[in-house]
């Protein structure tokens, strides 16, 4: 059963699984927060926030959620985007937005036990980068919480051939 926004938006692609770890964690489906925090950020590095980053954002920004993987591991899945674009700049996203050819790319948080930056593009997809690979974790970002929640493996994408 898909659940509604404040913003009357659905969360459908939400499991009952990963609504009830992210309701233990503070959130709700009314949950907004002030997104003045991540702007100041962003623009620090000089980068900008897309509406549809800023709106997830808005619902999921400073959850931090702590799940256990299929290995019975704990592993954290956090939304400090404040945190995630410190240092990134043009710099930091542009190798991301290259090796898969989208961009912008917007830092707004880590999983993988720290080791895998979230980066959502303006379309609302989210992308995982780590040293090792590029993985599209979810066409929005409220699949990609679903799909990190629920151990789904995301699409390995392959790096984008130049001429």
């Amino acid at each position: 059963m898909a659940e509604k926004s404040k913003s009357g938006n659905a969360i459908s692609a939400v499991s009952s699984v990963a609504s009830s770890c992210l309701r233990h964690f503070g959130w709700t489906p009314s949950r907004m927060v002030p997104i003045a925090p991540y702007e100041t950020a962003y623009a620090a590095e000089g980068l900008s926030l897309p509406p549809k980053v800023k709106a997830f954002l808005r619902h999921f920004g400073g959850l931090i959620i702590r799940y256990g993987t299929p290995v019975d591991h704990q592993d954290v899945l956090e939304f400090l985007a404040e945190r995630a674009v410190q240092g990134m700049g043009r710099g930091g996203t542009k190798v991301f937005e290259e090796l898969i050819g989208v961009a912008p790319l917007c830092p707004i948080g880590h999983y993988q036990f720290g080791t895998c930056i979230l980066f959502m593009d303006r379309q609302g997809r989210v992308f995982g980068g780590s040293d090792e690979a590029v993985t599209l974790v979810g066409s929005t970002g409220e699949e990609a919480i679903n799909n990190i929640l629920c151990a789904i493996e995301g699409k390995i994408l392959e790096p984008r051939k130049t001429a």
